[in-house]
């Protein structure tokens, strides 16, 4: 990224959603949802896949309420959520139950 920015390339929403998504699959969660605010404030609009990214990295980090808290700011950004966002979410809670009951 840094070396595109020396380049003078400006980059797009393929280039932030690339590393939201890298961020996020990584665990790093937090530096994925950095990003995407870097991304806005950069006046580039997140896509389903930006957003995706970051709602499954924390439900994968086992996260479900700050994933869900990402469902809705995609609405609020009227960006629709899509099937990928909400069975993440579902999956988290599942597993969450399940380590409830162990």
């Amino acid at each position: 990224f840094s070396e595109m920015q020396a380049a003078r390339v400006d980059p797009d929403v393929v280039t932030y959603t690339s590393v939201v998504e890298a961020l996020a699959r990584a665990g790093r969660t937090e530096d994925a949802s950095l990003w995407l605010s870097k991304m806005e404030a950069s006046q580039i609009k997140p896509n389903v896949m930006t957003y995706s990214s970051v709602v499954n990295g924390y439900a994968q980090v086992g996260r479900h309420d700050l994933a869900a808290q990402w469902i809705s700011r995609m609405k609020s950004a009227q960006v629709a959520p899509n099937a990928y966002c909400y069975n993440s979410v579902i999956n988290s809670c599942a597993q969450a139950a399940k380590g409830l009951e162990a």
